[in-house]
C-alpha cells in the first residue's frame, strides 16, 4: 500500500497541470472581459477560492494582474476587481503602405496609448526593402519610446498590405509597393528588437479590431470584406479566424461573375475589375473631369465616394454598378461560409445609399434561401487605426497565453 507521503508527491504533477490551466484561463478572461473580482472569477472558471486565491498572488508577484477599482461581488459587497496591468509592457503595432507608416502602443491591458503616423519616406514607396525597412524601425522606435516610460517592449505587430507566408514570416508580394517581395519581414524586426514579432495581412488585421472591439466577439461565424486600393476579405469560423496553411485564406483574385446584362459569367481579376483603381480608370475612359491624366491619384478612393455621396450621377453609376457584381461574387462566398453577420469596409457606408443598395441587390441575388434572410449585412464603424490596433491585440492574446502556461 502507498504511504499517504507518496501518494501527496504524485498528486503534484497533476496540481501543477491544474494550476497552469488555471493561469492560463485567468489571463484570458481577463483579457477578453476586463477587470473582475475574484469571486467572480472563481465562479466563472469553477476554481475553489484557494486556488484562485494562489493563482492571483502568483500572477501578482510576477506583475501581471493587479487590483484595479472596485464592484460588487457575488455576495453584494464591494470586492476589489483583479485586472491585467497596463505596467506590465507596452505593444507596438505598425501599418505600411504607399503613403505612410501608422503605429500604436497598446499596453498588457489591451488598451490603446498612443498612435502616430509617419509619412513614407519619397524613396521608399516603391517598396525598396533597404529603405523601406528602416523606416519601418525608425518608427517603431519612437512609437515605443513615446509610450514606453520604464515598461518594457512585449512584442511587435506587423501588417503588411501584400500577400504575405506567415509560416515564414515572410511577404511574398504587393501590389502597393511592387519591390516589396520575399522580405523576411518578421525575421528582420526580430533581429532588429529582439521580442516576439506577429505578421498579419491587413484585412485580418482589420477583422480582429472589428470583432473585439466593435462586435464584442458576439460573433462565431462571420468574414470581412476589405474593399480599397485591392479587396480582400477575412474569416471567422467556429470562433477562430481563419488564416489558412501559410495565412493566405482570404485573397480574392480570380472568380467568375456576370459582367454583362445579359448575365453571361466571365473569368475576372478581382482587383482589377472591382476595386477603387479600376473605377478611377473607368471614369478616366468615360470622361469625368475629376478622373483624366493628369489629375493626382491621392485620396483617389475619398475623391470617388465623396463625389458618389454628393449625387454625381456618372460617378454614382459606375459604382453602383461595379458593387453589383461584387455583391454577386459575395453572395457566393456567403453559400460556402454560412456567416452570421458580413462586415462591410466603413467605405461602403460613405457612398451614395444607391451604390450600398446595389451590392445588398447584388449579394442576395447570389445567395441561395434560407441564407439570404439569415444572414445579416452590417457596415462597419470601426475608425482608423484599425489594422495595426487589431494586430497588436491578437499579437497580446498569443502572449498572454504563452505567460499563462509558463
Amino acid at each position: 500500500m502507498a504511504q499517504p507521503n507518496e501518494n501527496k508527491e504524485n498528486d503534484k504533477p497533476e496540481l501543477a497541470f491544474h494550476e497552469r490551466n488555471l493561469r492560463t484561463s485567468v489571463l484570458s478572461l481577463l483579457c477578453q472581459e476586463g477587470g473582475m473580482p475574484r469571486a467572480l472569477l472563481s465562479e466563472k472558471l469553477r476554481a475553489t477560492p484557494a486556488m484562485m486565491t494562489r493563482c492571483i498572488q502568483r500572477l501578482q508577484a510576477e506583475g501581471l494582474v493587479h487590483n484595479e477599482g472596485r464592484s460588487k461581488g457575488s455576495g453584494g459587497r464591494m470586492c476589489n476587481n483583479v485586472a491585467l496591468n497596463p505596467d506590465a509592457g507596452v505593444l507596438v503595432g505598425v501599418e505600411y503602405n504607399q503613403r505612410e507608416i501608422t503605429t500604436v502602443a497598446v499596453n498588457f491591458a489591451g488598451q490603446l496609448e498612443k498612435q502616430h503616423s509617419f509619412p513614407l519616406p519619397e524613396d521608399a514607396r516603391n517598396g525598396a526593402p533597404d529603405k523601406l525597412l528602416p523606416a519601418i524601425t525608425n518608427a517603431i522606435q519612437k512609437t515605443f519610446k513615446s509610450a514606453a516610460k520604464t515598461r518594457p517592449l512585449l512584442g511587435i505587430a506587423a501588417v503588411d498590405p501584400g500577400v504575405i507566408d506567415t509560416s515564414t514570416g515572410m511577404t511574398v508580394a504587393s501590389n502597393a509597393l511592387p519591390e516589396w517581395t520575399q522580405v523576411p519581414i518578421r525575421q528582420k524586426l526580430h533581429d532588429k528588437f529582439r521580442v516576439p514579432v506577429h505578421l498579419s495581412n491587413t484585412t485580418s488585421a482589420i477583422l480582429a479590431a472589428v470583432d473585439r472591439l466593435e462586435l464584442q466577439r458576439r460573433h462565431a461565424d462571420l468574414f470581412y470584406l476589405e474593399c480599397r486600393d485591392g479587396i480582400s476579405c477575412a474569416i471567422k469560423s467556429n470562433g477562430r479566424q481563419i488564416l489558412g496553411s501559410h495565412g493566405m485564406a482570404g485573397e480574392l483574385t480570380r472568380c467568375f461573375v456576370s459582367t454583362t446584362a445579359g448575365g453571361e459569367y466571365h473569368p475576372v481579376y478581382v482587383e482589377e475589375t472591382f476595386g477603387f483603381s479600376a473605377i478611377r480608370q473607368r471614369l478616366h475612359d468615360a470622361g469625368h473631369p475629376a478622373f483624366q491624366a493628369d489629375t493626382p491619384r491621392t485620396d483617389m478612393v475619398q475623391n470617388i465616394l465623396s463625389l458618389a455621396a454628393k449625387g454625381d450621377a456618372q460617378v454614382a453609376g459606375i459604382l453602383a454598378e461595379t458593387w453589383l457584381r461584387l455583391g454577386q461574387m459575395c453572395g457566393s462566398l456567403a453559400n460556402m461560409l454560412d456567416p452570421e453577420v458580413i462586415v462591410l469596409d466603413p467605405h461602403f457606408g460613405q457612398a451614395d445609399d444607391g451604390s450600398l443598395r446595389a451590392f445588398e441587390q447584388g449579394l442576395k441575388q447570389h445567395m441561395i434561401s434560407p441564407h439570404d434572410e439569415q444572414i445579416q449585412t452590417i457596415v462597419s464603424a470601426l475608425e482608423e487605426p484599425a489594422a495595426p490596433l487589431g494586430a497588436a491585440l491578437t499579437l497580446l492574446d498569443e502572449l498572454i497565453f504563452g505567460y499563462g502556461s509558463s
